[in-house]
């Protein structure tokens, strides 16, 4: 089964006009983000722990949510550096004056839109913009 996409920048900048769930994987840096449906196959879990390597975590931002790997920060994954500028320098949590060194995230990381009465929500369009340009 297939549950990641693979798109164009054209392709990226009009998501919003998909019906399907879209989230944002990003993985190694060499890798350019990419957009997957969570709901393929009818399995977010299962989907959600292809993507991230094993049985994975959520940290809240209001801006999102980061899907992480629970175990990535100690099983050996290399830092996820665009995850990690975005938290430490450009998410409200840094503007804030409240990002640290304990936010640096590690692995590989799904994005998903912040969530709205319990239920997950689309990644914004800037969002995907902003981790395109990097």
């Amino acid at each position: 089964m297939v549950i990641s996409q693979r798109w164009q920048r054209s392709t990226l900048q009009s998501l919003h006009h998909e019906v399907w769930m879209h989230w944002l994987s990003l993985t190694t840096p060499r890798e350019p983000p990419y957009v997957i449906d969570l709901n393929a196959g009818g399995d977010q879990v299962k989907n959600l722990q292809r993507e991230v390597s094993g049985v994975f975590d959520v940290v809240g931002h209001r801006e999102c949510d980061l899907v992480i790997n629970d175990e990535s920060r100690t099983n050996g994954s290399p830092v996820n550096v665009r995850v990690s500028h975005w938290v430490l320098n450009d998410s409200l949590m840094a503007r804030e004056g409240r990002a640290w060194e304990g936010a640096v995230i590690y692995g590989d990381v799904v994005i998903a839109g912040p969530p709205r009465g319990g239920e997950s929500t689309d990644v914004h369009p800037a969002l995907v913009h902003y981790f395109d340009s990097l």
